[in-house]
C-alpha cells in the first residue's frame, strides 16, 4: 500500500494505519461523509424498532387496564394515566382503532 505522500507501506505500518483508522475518524476523511449520513438499513433498523416499542406499548394497556382505570377515573397513581393518555387520545380521534383497542382490553378483563 502507499501512503499520502507516495512512499510505500510496510505490512506494520499498513496495520498500523488501519488500526488508527479504526480509532481516530481524521486518519481516512474521504469515507467519512458518507458514514456520516443514515443508511436504508439504518433507516429500516429505526422504523422496525419504532414499530416493536408501539406494539409492545399498545399491547400494555390489556394488562395494564385496571390500574389505569382506578388512574384515570378513581384518583389512584397519576402515572398510569399519564402513559396511557396518548393512546386514550388517540382512540378517540381514530373510531376503527378505538373499537379495535377496546375488543383487545375486553379479552383482558373478560
Amino acid at each position: 500500500m502507499v501512503s499520502q505522500s507516495g512512499t510505500e507501506l510496510t505490512p506494520r505500518e499498513d496495520t498500523a494505519r488501519a488500526d488508527r483508522a479504526s480509532v481516530d475518524p481524521d486518519v481516512d476523511s474521504a469515507s467519512d461523509e458518507d458514514s456520516s449520513r443514515p443508511t436504508r438499513d439504518d433507516v429500516i433498523d429505526f422504523l422496525s424498532r419504532l414499530a416493536i416499542a408501539l406494539a409492545i406499548y399498545i399491547g400494555s394497556i390489556g394488562p395494564m387496564y385496571w390500574k389505569w382505570h382506578q388512574s384515570k377515573f378513581l384518583n389512584g397513581p397519576w402515572i398510569f394515566a399519564a402513559l396511557y393518555e396518548p393512546l386514550y387520545l388517540v382512540a378517540g380521534w381514530i373510531p376503527p382503532f378505538g373499537r379495535w383497542l377496546n375488543w383487545y382490553v375486553s379479552l383482558w378483563i373478560g
